[in-house]
């Protein structure tokens, strides 16, 4: 189990290196984004191996800002015993 945030992202950042398309930690929080093919394989590994606890969805409209693809679901990931958090954002075409 890992102790610090760059001991967890740099886990993630091996096991899943090849499905993320991007990887930040901004404020002691993990955010990754993923294609949505890949979506079930990662959040069930999560659940099983560390992340025990889904505290949100949310999605987010990119409409004004241009961005393709337009849309982004969120899911917020928590861990109940060292309150670690990840979230992970899933592009999504109109």
């Amino acid at each position: 189990m890992p102790t610090s945030l760059p001991e967890l992202k740099k886990g993630i950042e091996q096991k899943y290196g090849d499905k993320l398309l991007t990887v930040t930690d901004t404020l002691n929080q993990l955010a990754i984004t993923i294609a949505r093919k890949y979506l079930v394989y990662i959040m069930e590994d999560f659940s099983k191996t560390y992340f025990d606890f889904l505290m949100d969805i949310t999605a987010a409209d990119y409409l004004f800002q241009h961005r393709k693809p337009r849309f982004e679901v969120v899911y917020h990931l928590f861990h109940t015993q060292t309150h670690d958090r990840i979230r992970v954002k899933v592009p999504i075409p109109e």
